[in-house]
């Protein structure tokens, strides 16, 4: 097993994995990458972590000892097991567009997986979509807690014939299995040619924005839209092309 360990709160920066398979322990990583190696700037890439093609990511192991799946714990629940991913976003860097947690840049090939952690923190406005997860086709969220995320909306956010928000996960394909998905939010700063009568013209998701993909075996709960604008839809679950949910609870959104 390949496994990274986190003191206080860890910074994932530019690392270059030859393994298949990396087991995160326990601990807080801030996924924010920085614009140069060696920290001199005060500015993050956007987009926070970026998914590989084909690398699995798997959390919910003890940062002691040499813990096998025997000994891994997947319900994000007890702190010696919960792996914490977040944009660790703070007053000084929330107007970054792109303060996300995870990313998947493109379609990929083979199946890739993230398993196990706990995604907080990611801010993301205007056109960048998803401000905890953005996901894409062969790209799977397993039995992870995605809370605390904000996506904010402004004059640059398209409608959902365009775009839309996300608050939580934006999945352009891809699946979402056994996750909750929960106290997320959407705030309103504005939309593009701000119609809010038109029913047509509608943005929305606080929790999941599917673009395509399969929602299965999971809770869309206690997530918030900014309701002064009355083209805010979905505060749990935003639909704009045919997609797929099963054995799903949809419950307490507002």
């Amino acid at each position: 097993m390949t496994f990274g360990t986190a003191t206080e709160t860890e910074t994932v920066e530019h690392i270059t994995y030859v393994a298949s398979n990396i087991h995160v322990a326990a601990g807080t990583y801030d996924t924010r990458i920085h614009d140069k190696d060696d920290h001199s700037s005060s500015t993050f890439s956007p987009g926070g972590l970026h998914l590989v093609d084909g690398v699995n990511l798997y959390g919910g192991y003890p940062a002691s000892g040499n813990p096998g799946e025997k000994e891994r714990d997947l319900s994000n629940r007890q702190p010696l097991y919960t792996t914490t991913l977040t944009a660790n976003s703070t007053a000084s860097d929330v107007d970054n567009t792109a303060n996300r947690v995870l990313t998947q840049d493109a379609d990929f090939v083979v199946s890739t997986m993230v398993e196990g952690f706990r995604i907080t923190g990611g801010t993301c406005s205007g056109t960048n979509y998803g401000a905890g997860v953005f996901m894409r086709n062969n790209g799977t969220l397993k039995n992870c807690l995605v809370e605390g995320n904000t996506f904010t909306s402004n004059s640059s956010t398209a409608w959902a014939t365009d775009g839309g928000g996300g608050g939580g996960v934006y999945c352009i394909g891809g699946t979402i299995f056994n996750c909750t998905v929960r106290r997320n939010t959407y705030s309103y700063a504005g939309l593009t040619n701000d119609q809010s009568t038109d029913p047509k013209k509608s943005v929305g998701g606080a929790g999941v924005f599917l673009e395509g993909g399969d929602v299965q075996n999971s809770l869309i709960v206690e997530n918030t839209v900014d309701n002064s604008n009355a083209a805010i839809f979905g505060a749990g679950l935003f639909i704009k092309k045919p997609s797929r949910i099963f054995n799903t609870t949809i419950a307490y959104n507002r």
